[in-house]
This record gives structure tokens, sequence and C-alpha cells, in this order.
């Protein structure tokens, strides 16, 4: 459960990097490059750029309903919505900065760190405060 958690969580940062390249400098550098390299005429490169922002809007659709479907299935086997609300959440914040410092150079300041560093511990709370699954699951069959 805790898996597809954190796999839903990362989808939607993907997500949302496909959103951010589709109409970032990176794609259109790429495209620029790509054009250059194959020494395309400038209807050639403008068709090269509108397609890769096309496809990065698709990427957007795709890696969402792919997280979607991924949560909705965490969902269905944790016994705690609040664990799986919180494990995707935090993937997904962590999962975006990391993202956005790799492909576009953000820088992560100390109040960001602080933040995750909340979260991260919250997290680790919870989940340590809980039962394990197979004995509150005993308890409840003596119940």
């Amino acid at each position: 459960m805790a898996l597809l958690s954190l796999l839903s969580g990362v989808l939607a940062a993907l997500a949302s990097l496909s959103a951010k390249l589709a109409s970032s400098e990176v794609i259109r550098a790429a495209s620029d490059g790509l054009c250059a390299s194959l020494n395309g005429s400038e209807t050639f490169c403008q068709f090269v750029s509108w397609t890769m922002s096309i496809g990065c809007f698709g990427f957007v659709f795709l890696l969402n309903s792919l997280m979607w479907t991924v949560f909705v299935s965490a969902l269905q086997a944790s016994s705690s919505t609040v664990e799986v609300s919180v494990v995707n959440t935090t993937a997904n914040f962590v999962s975006s900065a990391i993202l956005g410092w790799l492909v576009f150079g953000e820088t992560l300041s100390l109040l960001w760190w602080a933040g995750a560093g909340c979260m991260l511990s919250g997290l680790a709370l919870y989940q340590f405060s809980q039962p394990p699954e197979e004995d509150a699951q005993q308890k409840t069959k003596k119940d």
C-alpha cells in the first residue's frame, strides 16, 4: 500500500514536470538543438517545437490518469485513507522539488527543507504510532 501511495505521488510530480516543460524554454531549446543538428527549415523547426509541447501536454493527461489509478488502488488496499493521502502528498512534494532542482536548476531554501522535514517527521510519527496491520486484523477477529 505504501509503495502505491509513493508511486502515485511521484506520478503526480512527473505530470507537473510535463506541464512545466510544455511551456518552458527547456523544450524550445531542445527543439532548436534538434533542428540545428538536422539542418531543418524554420517551418520544420516550428513543427518540432509544437510537437514536443503537445507531447508534453499529452504526458500530463497520461501521467495524471496513471496517478489516479494507482492512488485509488492504494486507497482500496489500505485501511487508512489518511496514511495514503499523507504518503502521496509527501512523495509529490519531495519529488517535485527534486525534479525542479534537476531539470530547471531551482534552489531549495532552508524554509523548504524545514517544511519537508516536518512532513517526513509527521509521516514517520503516524506510521510508527499505528499497530501493524496483522495485529490489528487479529484483534478485530477476536472481538
